[in-house]
């Protein structure tokens, strides 16, 4: 099925970069800063083989470089600028762990799987000059919140995972969604396919515009909803009390 070639695509992919890479363990449960070019043709692993309280965390910030980041156990990693520049590089969590991009540009998938969440507030995923795309997905009973930033790629869910959209205007097909909505109850199922598809435009929390494909896995739980502004659910509750005094 198309979710599952996707999924193996990705892995694939993935699978090349361990092959290139120089790899660099940080399994300590202390923070680590990148700021430069020290490990920019590097897979950094986070914890693969230990579990810290707390995990270890990953700071990339502006100047820094890396070519995958691979968190388990746990661990968290903290995008606040900087670049992921290879062949198509990733960030992929591999249980419990959390991803938070606030700034940067990133070439290659974002993935979240095994109960891990990742928190998009900006930033970019960006495809890769070389031709591969870059989505953000969530696998595994994952999640994904997006409140702002840029994805060239799709955005995809397998396996329970769930992508929540923080913003305005978002519509399918020139059909306005209504907020709370699930993607699925907008999309398509393509003949003999196992996942909902569609494009969605709007506008994030942040002012990013979204104009992306998406691809929901139909055989599980799994889902896209767009969830309100703050400003948004303060005038629905306004709303909703005003209308109990006039009765």
């Amino acid at each position: 099925m198309k979710t599952m070639v996707l999924a193996v695509f990705v892995c694939m992919l993935t699978i090349i970069n361990f092959v290139s890479a120089n790899p660099v363990y940080f399994d300590d449960g202390q923070t680590h800063s990148i700021n430069n070019n020290t490990y920019q043709n590097d897979t950094i692993w986070l914890d693969e083989n230990t579990t810290n309280d707390p995990g270890t965390h990953l700071e990339l910030l502006s100047g820094g470089k890396a070519s995958i980041i691979l968190p388990f156990n746990k661990s968290t990693v903290t995008i606040n600028g900087g670049s992921l520049d290879g062949f198509n590089v990733s960030i992929d969590t591999h249980g419990d762990n959390i991803i938070t991009i606030n700034s940067g540009s990133l070439i290659g998938d974002v993935s979240a799987h095994n109960n891990s969440r990742i928190y998009m507030n900006g930033g970019s995923i960006i495809n890769s000059p070389k031709g591969s795309i870059s989505d953000i997905y969530a696998y595994d009973n994952s999640i994904c919140v997006i409140r702002g930033g840029t994805i060239d790629g799709i955005l995809g869910t397998a396996d329970n995972g769930i992508i929540y959209l923080y913003g305005s205007n978002f519509q399918i097909d020139g059909q306005t969604l209504n907020h709370g909505d699930s993607l699925r109850s907008y999309a398509t199922i393509p003949s003999g396919y196992d996942y909902f598809t569609g494009r969605i435009t709007g506008t994030l929390q942040n002012g990013s515009a979204l104009d992306n494909d998406f691809y929901i896995g139909a055989l599980t739980s799994d889902d896209i909803v767009v969830v309100p502004e703050p400003a948004t659910i303060c005038l629905f509750a306004f709303a909703g009390l005003m209308l109990r005094r006039k009765k």
